[in-house]
């Protein structure tokens, strides 16, 4: 299993060109959707509906990698200021209703509420 996951994050660095240093972000994303892919071996559900018992809402499963961008807090700026930052989509956050994005620009990966992201 670990092989597996592993060669998954291999994949999706390189695929998505974003920096070797978010393997983690990486390895959360690859076992959360790896949790909520069907599997033969549980005869087509999902290791989460297993163990919930119920079925699972896919409608929140982004692209990894996918430009995204953040809408600032109105307090925060001043007039002229950008009212958004452009990031990258690097993985989901467990207790849902939020995203992992990646800020290029100070270089760290900041949990944005769906409500003020909008992919690209």
């Amino acid at each position: 299993m670990i092989g597996m996951l592993t060669n998954a994050v291999r994949a999706m660095l390189h695929n998505s060109g974003l920096p070797r240093f978010l393997w983690a972000e990486v390895y959360n994303t690859v076992t959360y959707l790896h949790n909520r892919t069907p599997t033969r071996a549980l005869g087509g559900r999902t290791p989460y509906e297993v163990l919930y018992g119920m079925k699972l809402d896919v409608s929140h499963l982004r692209a990894f990698g996918a430009p995204c961008a953040i809408v600032e807090l109105k307090e925060w700026l001043k007039k002229l200021d950008d009212r958004a930052t452009v990031c990258f989509f690097v993985g989901y956050k467990y207790e849902g209703g939020s995203y992992r994005v990646w800020d290029p620009k100070r270089q760290v990966v900041v949990k944005s509420r769906v409500q003020s992201l909008c992919f690209l």
